[in-house]
C-alpha cells in the first residue's frame, strides 16, 4: 500500500486529476491510466485526499512576485527575440452552435478576472525580473467577419493571429479572436493565443473548460459553478524555491547529474542548409493523421507490451532519429505537467517543465527490448520532473553554442484529451467547441513532434525550423515515421535496424524507376537527399 505522498506523486505522473465536488471526490484521467489498483488506493486514502484538497492556500496579498525558474528562462529568451512567436501557445476551435457573442466576451473577461496569471506583465526591479498583476485588466477580444473568405484566407488569418508577438512588459498576455461568417448561421472560429510564460497545455485546458462553464451560466443568467481554487501561481513559485533549497532539491539534482553524465551528443540530423551562427526561431508546422485501423493496432500493441501509447510512439520517434543520424544515444526533450501537488491542479500558469529522455538504442535491440528501456526511462524521469530544466542547464554548464538549444534540440510532446465522470452541461446552453490543429510561424527547437491523442483519433504536428529544413524534407520524415508505425505493427519482434523506413513511393522509385542501367545519378548526395 502507498502512503498519501507516494499516491499523489503516482497520480501526477499518470496525469490523473482529482478535485472535490461537495462531499465527493471526482477524477479526470486518460484512457487506461486509472487501473483497478490505483482506484483501490484512492478509495483507501479518500478522506485524506479530500482534506488536502480542501485546505485553503496561504497566498500573500501582493501584486508583484518573483518569476519561477521556467519563467526566468522564457523571459531571457523574450528579451533576446521580443518579436518571436516561438513561445506562443494557441488554442483554436470551430464553434457550431448559435453563439451569443456578448456572452462569450463576458465569459472571456471572467476568465481574465479569475486567473491573475492572465493579467500579468513582466518588468525588472532592482536588477531582478518580477511579474506584476493588473487588478483591472480588460480582456483583449476581437471579432472579424469572414463571409466572403475562402479556406485559404481563413487559414492565413489563423496563422497571422497565432503569430502576433506578445508585449510582455506592457500588453496583454492572452487574446481572444473570433472569426464570424455573417452569411451562414452557426459558423465561427475562436482562436486563443497565449504566451507560454503564463500558460501551458494544462492551463489552456482549464481556460477552455471554465470558458464553457461561464458561458453556460451567463446565457442562463445563473451563477457559474466553477471549481474552487486551492492556491495561486505565486504559491507554486514560493513552494518550488523552498524544495529546491532543501534535501529534496538536492536529491533531484543528484539524479539529473547522474542521468546526464558524460558527453551529451548533439543530434546530427541532415539539414537542408547551413545552420545560422545564432539560433533562429522561424518555423512552420505540418499536420498528419493516423488512420483508425493503424491506431487500433498500435493501441493493441501497446497493451501487449504493457506500455502506454505515449511510450510506444516515443520509441518509434527515437528509432526514426537513430536511422536518420546513425546515433545510438538520443537526447529528446519532453514537457511534463509538473503539478505534483493537488492544490496546483486548477491554477493557470507556466508549470510545465521539460525533462530530458535519454534513449539508449545500442546493441540493435528488438522493439520489445527497446520499449522496456523506454518504459524504465520514462517512469524514472517522471519521478524527478520537479527539477527545473533551466537550473539544470545552469548547473551542468554544457559547452554553449549560440546556434542551438542546450542539451536537446528535438522535442516529443503529448497533448492528451480529457475524459471526466462529471455531468456535462446541457448541449443547448454550452459552447460547442471542435478543436482545430493550428499552424505556427515559430519554432523553439529544430524539430518538435506533438501527438494529439483524442478519444478515438490520433493526429500530430511536425513543427520545424524553416532556416534548417525544407517542407519537402519534413514531409518525407513524416512518411518515414508512418512507415515505421506500420512496420512495428506488422512485425513487433523485429530488431530496430530491420524495421522499414521507406514509403511505398520511395521503394518504387529506388527499386524500379532508378533500376535503369542507362540512368545517371548524382554521386555527391546521400540516400535521403536523392528523394
Amino acid at each position: 500500500m502507498m502512503n498519501l505522498q507516494e499516491l499523489l506523486q503516482t497520480l501526477s505522473a499518470q496525469n490523473i486529476e482529482l478535485w472535490v465536488d461537495g462531499d465527493k471526490l471526482r477524477y479526470r484521467a486518460s484512457e487506461n491510466s486509472l487501473t483497478p489498483e490505483l482506484l483501490a488506493e484512492i478509495k483507501q486514502h479518500k478522506s485524506e485526499i479530500i482534506r488536502v484538497l480542501s485546505q485553503k492556500p496561504n497566498t500573500e496579498n501582493t501584486d508583484s512576485y518573483p518569476l519561477s525558474q521556467g519563467q526566468k528562462a522564457l523571459w531571457f529568451l523574450y528579451q533576446l527575440a521580443p518579436e518571436s512567436s516561438a513561445y506562443n501557445l494557441t488554442y483554436t476551435a470551430k464553434l457550431s452552435n448559435n453563439l451569443d457573442i456578448p456572452a462569450l466576451q463576458k465569459s472571456a473577461q471572467g476568465i481574465i478576472d479569475r486567473h491573475p496569471a492572465l493579467r500579468t506583465n513582466f518588468t525588472i526591479i532592482d536588477g531582478e525580473p518580477v511579474q506584476k498583476v493588473d487588478q483591472n485588466k480588460t480582456v483583449e477580444f476581437t471579432v472579424e467577419d469572414a463571409f466572403a473568405w475562402n479556406q485559404r484566407e481563413i487559414n492565413d488569418w489563423l496563422l497571422e493571429k497565432s503569430a502576433v508577438p506578445f508585449d510582455l512588459e506592457n500588453g496583454s498576455v492572452i487574446r481572444f479572436n473570433l472569426l464570424v461568417n455573417s452569411k451562414a448561421k452557426n459558423e465561427y472560429i475562436l482562436i486563443i493565443p497565449q504566451h507560454h510564460i503564463i500558460s501551458d497545455l494544462w492551463s489552456s485546458d482549464i481556460i477552455v473548460e471554465e470558458l464553457e462553464i461561464l458561458y453556460a451560466a451567463i446565457v442562463k443568467n445563473k451563477e457559474p459553478l466553477l471549481p474552487e481554487k486551492q492556491s495561486e501561481y505565486q504559491d507554486y513559485v514560493k513552494w518550488s524555491e523552498e524544495i529546491l533549497s532543501g534535501e529534496y532539491g538536492e536529491k533531484l539534482w543528484q539524479f539529473w547529474q547522474q542521468q546526464l553524465a558524460g558527453e551529451l551528443p548533439l543530434i546530427n540530423l541532415p539539414i537542408d542548409r547551413q545552420r545560422p551562427q545564432e539560433q533562429t526561431y522561424n518555423g512552420n508546422s505540418l499536420i498528419f493523421n493516423v488512420e483508425e485501423n493503424l491506431l487500433n493496432s498500435l493501441q493493441e500493441l501497446a497493451r501487449k507490451e504493457r506500455v502506454s501509447l505515449y511510450m510506444l510512439l516515443l520509441t518509434v520517434f527515437q528509432i526514426l532519429l537513430s536511422k536518420y543520424t546513425n546515433q545510438e544515444d538520443i537526447l529528446i526533450g519532453t514537457p511534463t505537467i509538473n503539478r505534483s501537488r493537488p492544490e496546483f491542479e486548477k491554477i493557470v500558469g507556466y508549470f510545465t517543465n521539460p525533462v530530458v529522455l535519454r534513449g539508449d538504442l545500442s546493441g540493435n535491440p528488438t522493439l520489445s527490448e527497446l520499449l522496456a528501456r523506454t518504459k524504465t526511462s520514462v517512469l524514472e524521469t517522471l519521478e524527478y520532473q520537479e527539477y527545473p530544466f533551466p537550473l539544470l542547464v545552469e548547473k551542468l554548464q554544457p559547452a554553449r553554442d549560440t546556434s542551438i538549444s542546450p542539451i536537446y534540440q528535438v522535442v516529443f510532446a503529448w497533448d492528451r484529451s480529457n475524459s471526466s465522470d462529471s455531468e456535462d452541461i446541457d448541449i443547448n446552453d454550452k459552447l460547442v467547441l471542435e478543436p482545430l490543429v493550428a499552424n505556427s510561424k515559430g519554432s523553439a527547437f529544430d524539430l518538435t513532434l506533438t501527438i494529439i491523442n483524442d478519444v478515438d483519433s490520433l493526429k500530430g504536428t511536425w513543427n520545424y525550423n524553416t532556416d534548417l529544413f525544407d517542407s519537402s524534407t519534413i514531409e518525407r520524415m513524416i512518411g518515414h515515421f508512418m512507415t515505421l508505425l506500420s512496420g512495428i505493427v506488422a512485425d513487433s519482434t523485429a530488431k530496430i535496424k530491420d524495421l522499414p523506413i521507406l514509403t511505398t513511393a520511395e521503394k518504387q522509385q529506388l527499386l524500379i524507376d532508378w533500376n535503369q542501367t542507362k540512368t545517371e545519378y548524382p554521386v555527391d548526395k546521400c540516400l535521403h537527399q536523392l528523394f
